[in-house]
């Protein structure tokens, strides 16, 4: 069973559906991914975004 990240601030607003388009292959991946790893889609999601926003290079 995958393991819940939430932290108390990310619990504090109420959720959002988010809809994205990729390709069945990646789909399958990212899932595939996340089960391997025991983290839940979103907690994938929202770990991804971080490491994003924390290695931003400016344009």
């Amino acid at each position: 069973m995958p393991v819940k990240n939430d932290s108390p601030d990310q619990l504090s607003g109420s959720a959002a559906s988010i809809n994205l388009k990729v390709t069945e292959e990646e789909r399958w991946a990212f899932k595939a991914w996340c089960a391997q790893h025991r983290m839940t889609q979103v907690d994938a999601f929202r770990k991804a975004f971080e490491l994003l926003k924390d290695h931003e290079t400016p344009k």
